[in-house]
């Protein structure tokens, strides 16, 4: 009896320690699991800041383009205002000759 109660009592470690066993497998692969996710979430953090920066990097070279349609109207402007400056000095040299011919 001793000893059939001895080996009830191995059996019931033996069941233990299996059962233990499979809570430290489960654990494990619960924290693979987790890390997993953690690193998912890592991966997904990464990826928002470079949309982030790609969305900025975007913007910014839609600013600098409207920058530089702007520069490059704003030179068009000039260039129109020199050759009207131009025309408009030709034409008082003109009136100066004719007023100096009607003098004449």
């Amino acid at each position: 009896m001793e000893l059939n109660g001895f080996s009830a009592q191995l059996r019931h470690r033996a069941a233990f320690l299996r059962e233990l066993n499979g809570f430290s497998v489960q654990h494990r692969y619960r924290t693979a699991f987790l890390r997993e996710l953690d690193g998912f979430s890592v991966q997904l953090r990464y990826r928002a800041a470079f949309v982030r920066e790609l969305n900025g990097f975007s913007v910014q070279l839609r600013y600098r383009a409207a920058f530089l349609r702007e520069l490059n109207g704003f030179s068009v402007q000039l260039r129109y205002r020199a050759a009207f400056l131009r025309e408009l000095n030709g034409f008082s040299v003109q009136l100066r000759y004719r007023a100096a011919f009607l003098r004449e």
